[in-house]
């Protein structure tokens, strides 16, 4: 196997001190591009069919093409390499891995900045670290590797450290020493096969390098065992030069973008939908693009550390219906449901979200028999990549320009997918996973369907039975597995996302569920919690399938309606009054740290945290904040946003230090800075 591995990064980095910073914006007479993806056709061998064949040139060619310009395509595997390549004003483009290139460019003043993430064959744009041992190894998961020593990589090599730590915390896990730093996948892999003694230290590898490192002949086949992976992370970025002029530096996203077009070049590429747009988590997080923001989980990137009293408010506007749908705030817009005077068809709006002021509203018309609690749309607008995706009650699914309010494509989940419209509508919030929109039309044979969010073509779709639930669709990758999960209305199952195939199914022991809240991922599992069944957490089994047996239950927290929120280790949720548990890994049982039952959190509550804080806002308009480390019910302000009493289902929304609350005929924008 050829090179493929990084090697003295760190070393390397303090030898680069003497370059300058870059020149101005000007006019390139040729571009060049700098490849460092360890998958790069060549920098890598051919051992392995459809992997680590990457053919760069190929896209260099398509740049020159689309460009009308020369493009020199250079390759380097080492920061040493990377330097030697380039002139030392930079590369015009880097692709490499995400972890590794910002660190680089910045010791040498390069100034860059991601511009698109490239997918790899099932779509992701991710990898995982894999903790591996030799195969006789007595080790069968994460559980048995208490007290282990650690072989990890270079800390910038994320899945092989900084990952591979939380996923061990995540589990309840406390390792060993971590007695070696390891240069190279290679290293590591041999060094752990050399060792004659039992148990062997663990160590973590990057997930691409295992099938290379067996197929290539540098281990034999089988002889390291997976016995755990991390969670998902960033893998092959791209990277633009920063002061290129404004028209090349376009012309250049184009070109990426067209990439997905053209199925050759992604054939060649090792890639399904070739390159996407970058999305900062960090910046993301001050967004609320969908139900549960950025990442459907009710994080946002900071609340404030007191309220103002009264909060103040920045703007108001009517609405004609109250909703139960929720508020989506992105890139300077808020959209959300309503409908017409007549009440005959939904009303989408757009405003401004600093303002307040009307963009555009939409009207469509819809059909069937009235709704118990209105008809007015249940799952809130999903906003992503310049587009509104919007869902009506009865199942006409809309996709939108954000800027302008033009309708790009229509489909109705009922008439087209064959679906099965719930008793009380539609309410699952669509979802955009692995560059493919998910929505539950239910039915038999297309249950769930993800879709081109281009043109709404079906892509996939998987089966299932009946009508779906009202919970909101959620997505992720467990032990390898990259799965959409969702209820119907007796189960929660899921569904591979690159096939629609089903994974999994778990039917409660006690019927009559509505499940509402939605799942929420909790370490190494779910977090279910249902009005007869409880609060739950259940553990994937090792092959990506939810363990049928509950690992840690609480009965006192069974909500109808109100989602729980996850903040570490910590779930906070409402039912007859506010829950604080905390997972106890020692015990492997969860511990009540405290309870409030004052009759504003008696109802549905709806919870936005930043990981210090929790913003609840309860059912009759009540505002609090809390702590969200104390060991006991800490308030750090409480109000009421409505002077009479609400019906609060909607879920609002906190971006860039504001809060959007849907009242029952109202929509207000709150400025939650002091």
């Amino acid at each position: 196997m050829r090179r493929w591995q990084y090697f003295g990064l760190v070393s390397t980095l303090g030898l680069c001190g003497w370059l300058q910073a870059a020149t101005p914006a000007y006019p390139p007479s040729r571009l060049t591009i700098l490849v460092m993806d360890p998958l790069a056709k060549a920098l890598c061998c051919a051992c392995v069919a459809g992997t680590g064949q990457r053919d760069y040139d190929a896209l260099g060619h398509h740049f020159s093409k689309t460009l009308k310009m020369p493009v020199e395509v250079k390759y380097a595997i080492t920061p040493h390499e990377a330097l030697r390549a380039v002139l030392p004003r930079g590369p015009d483009l880097i692709i490499g891995k995400e972890s590794l290139i910002p660190p680089l460019a910045e010791s040498w003043k390069w100034p860059i900045q991601p511009v698109a993430r490239l997918t790899d064959l099932q779509g992701k744009t991710t990898l995982t670290g894999l903790f591996v041992v030799p195969a006789a190894d007595p080790a069968q998961d994460l559980a048995d590797l208490e007290g282990r020593d650690l072989w990890l990589g270079p800390m910038e090599e994320v899945e092989k450290h900084g990952a591979a730590m939380a996923a061990l915390r995540g589990a309840g896990i406390t390792p060993g020493t971590v007695t070696k730093i390891s240069p190279s996948c290679t290293t590591t892999a041999q060094e752990l096969l050399d060792l004659a003694g039992r148990p062997s230290p663990v160590g973590v590898v990057s997930s691409y390098a295992l099938p290379l490192l067996e197929g290539c002949g540098n281990i034999p086949r089988r002889s390291l065992r997976l016995v755990g992976r991390t969670a998902p992370v960033p893998f092959i970025t791209v990277f633009r030069y920063r002061d290129l002029e404004p028209p090349l530096a376009e012309a250049m996203e184009a070109a990426l973008w067209a990439v997905g077009k053209n199925r050759a070049l992604c054939k060649r590429l090792e890639s399904r939908d070739g390159f996407i747009p970058y999305e900062d988590p960090a910046k993301a997080l001050q967004e609320w693009p969908g139900w549960g923001g950025a990442q459907r989980r009710g994080l946002t990137a900071e609340l404030p550390a007191a309220l103002p009293q009264p909060l103040p408010m920045l703007w108001e506007r009517k609405l004609n219906h109250a909703g139960l749908g929720g508020i989506a705030v992105a890139q300077g817009y808020v959209v959300l449901g309503d409908r017409d005077p007549l009440d005959q068809a939904d009303v989408w709006r757009c405003y401004r979200a600093d303002s307040g002021e009307a963009v555009w509203a939409i009207m469509q018309r819809t059909r069937g028999l009235r709704l118990d609690y209105g008809n007015s749309p249940r799952a809130t607008p999903l906003l992503a990549q310049g587009r509104a995706y919007l869902l009506g009650a009865y199942g006409d699914l809309l996709a939108v320009e954000l800027a302008s309010g033009k309708v790009l494509w229509k489909r109705h989940l009922v008439k087209d997918f064959q679906g099965c419209r719930p008793k009380w509508g539609y309410a699952n919030s669509p979802l955009l996973y692995e560059n493919r929109l998910w929505v539950l039309p239910g039915g038999t044979k297309r249950f769930v369907a993800g879709l081109d969010p281009a043109t709404g073509k079906i892509l996939c779709a998987g089966p299932g039975s009946g009508a779906p639930a009202y919970a909101a669709l959620m997505a992720g990758e467990w032990q390898g597995r990259s799965q959409v999960v969702a209820y119907d209305e007796n189960s929660l199952s899921a569904w591979d996302t690159q096939t629609g195939l089903p994974l999994w199914k778990l039917t409660p022991p006690v019927e009559g569920d509505f499940n509402v809240p939605t799942p929420m991922a909790l370490g190494d599992g779910l977090l279910l919690a249902t009005e007869n069944n409880g609060a739950r957490w259940h553990r994937f089994d090792g092959r990506g399938r939810l363990n049928p047996q509950p690992t840690a239950k609480y009965q006192p927290l069974h909500p109808v309606t109100a989602t729980p929120i996850v903040v570490g280790q910590r779930v906070l949720g409402a039912c007859d009054g506010l829950h604080c548990l905390d997972w106890r890994a020692d015990l492997k049982q969860w511990v009540t740290l405290w309870k409030n039952e004052e009759d504003a959190w008696a109802e549905h509550v709806s919870f936005i945290s930043d990981g210090q804080r929790i913003l609840a806002l309860g059912f009759r308009g009540d505002l609090l904040l809390l702590d969200a480390t104390a060991p006991d019910f800490r308030p750090l302000a409480h109000q009421r946003l409505f002077e009479e009493d609400e019906e609060l289902y909607a879920f609002p929304a906190v971006a860039q230090g504001k809060l959007y609350v849907r009242g029952r005929q109202v929509l207000r924008c709150y400025n939650l800075a002091k």
